[in-house]
């Protein structure tokens, strides 16, 4: 590469990236990446963690009875207390990605807009919350942006060599039935890792991993603990919760491998 060669690369390939990122990107010609997680994407819904943490946000800040929900004991919650609504929510999280389909998850969304006061429909339509769908991940291609594995899940355990294996092989996989080409390339969820997982990365043929450490490269001490120059933006909906509070936007030089531009959110979603 270059001297100062410079790439930008986005995480989890979030529909706001299509609709508001790739316009400024073709309006200055510039090359990027985007690192997509790929279990909503074939799912066609907004991202069930999102949703629920939206949702308690934005609810009005006055009592609310729960009697009766499956996810909680709790009968009525003070959605002024931000411990208690910090509890319920993850309650509720912890609840739907543990114990529900997906189908079933999309119900809860339905029944838990309804008692806080904020329709599911009326955050469906404009896919703030949804990934893209494979027709424009298929697209990006006309538009300089290429497509690299960040897990299917949204996950990649230190601690369980198979279940990281598989996060990244189902993820190829959902990618390669969608996209054309090979991806060697890879963005740890969350920026999470641990060195025990580069070995893992190099038998998957792995060559480069970026993480969400702040500082400068020249010349990469390793390819798979790719640091990153970074500074802090917020979106509108993930600005909203402390679990999601995160979007980095990055940049440094690296060689031979990438320039980061760093988005983070999503840990762990299913």
């Amino acid at each position: 590469l270059p001297e100062n060669s410079l790439a930008i690369t986005v995480d989890d390939g979030f529909h706001s990236f299509r609709k508001l990122a790739v316009p400024v990107l073709d309006r200055y010609q510039y090359p990027a990446t985007v690192y997509v997680t790929t279990y909503y994407v074939g799912k066609g819904a907004p991202i069930f963690r999102l949703v629920v943490q939206y949702m308690f946000w934005k609810a009005a800040r006055t009592p609310v009875s729960l009697e009766g929900q499956a996810w909680t004991a709790v009968k009525t919650l003070d959605l002024s207390d931000r411990a208690a609504v910090e509890k319920a929510t993850w309650e509720c999280i912890d609840y739907g990605e543990g114990s529900c389909t997906e189908v079933e998850r999309q119900r809860l969304c339905e029944e838990l807009g309804r008692l806080l006061g904020v329709p599911y429909d009326a955050i469906v339509p404009d896919r703030a919350l949804h990934l893209m769908t494979p027709d424009e991940l298929r697209d990006l291609a006309g538009h300089g942006v290429a497509v690299e594995p960040h897990t299917h899940h949204h996950r990649f355990p230190a601690d369980d060599r198979a279940a990281a294996s598989r996060e990244i092989a189902e993820n190829r996989t959902a990618l390669d039935e969608w996209l054309p080409g090979e991806r060697r390339h890879f963005c740890y969820p969350s920026g999470l890792w641990d060195t025990r997982q580069w070995a893992w990365l190099d038998d998957l043929g792995v060559r480069s991993s970026t993480t969400c450490v702040a500082s400068r490269i020249c010349i990469p001490k390793n390819g798979y603990a790719m640091d990153v120059l970074s500074g802090v933006r917020q979106s509108a909906y993930h600005s909203f919760n402390s679990d999601s509070r995160r979007v980095p936007m990055a940049f440094s030089s690296t060689a031979p491998h990438r320039m980061i531009c760093r988005r983070c959110s999503m840990r762990g979603a299913r």
